[in-house]
């Protein structure tokens, strides 16, 4: 749970107003096509390989709405901050809240020690 809170503090920090002009510079990254990836704003390698493994196991829709938020964002003009939130919750959530000071993407997951329960696993228990 800790990495959430210092990723979700990272985003933050560079997406802010002070710093979007910079991470609009890095638009490509995030454009249609590409694979959510943060590597590059971590510096710190367990943060990274803690977020690098969480974003790979998301469900692909959130990925794919968290990158199209953040690319959208990034090309706009101006380019437009985000503010990025995190709480647990038991299934995984996307909401995003487009206002004409910036953008809230607030994200709702298990643990990263919950596992998901697989589609399979969950026909069994209901047979």
């Amino acid at each position: 749970m800790v990495m959430f809170y210092a990723l979700v503090r990272k985003l933050n920090h560079e997406f802010e107003d002070e710093h979007i002009d910079d991470m609009a510079a890095r638009a490509s990254e995030f454009e249609p096509g590409r694979t959510l990836n943060l590597n590059f704003l971590i510096h710190d390698d367990k943060l990274k390989n803690a977020a690098v493994e969480y974003v790979r196991d998301m469900p692909g829709a959130i990925r794919e709405g968290i990158r199209a938020v953040i690319y959208q964002a990034l090309t706009a003009t101006p380019p437009r901050s985000i503010v990025f939130a995190w709480a647990p919750a038991y299934d995984y959530e996307l909401n995003v809240w487009d206002a004409p000071c910036g953008i809230t993407l607030f994200y709702k997951s298990r643990y990263p020690a919950d596992a998901r329960p697989t589609a399979g696993e969950l026909h069994a228990s209901s047979a």
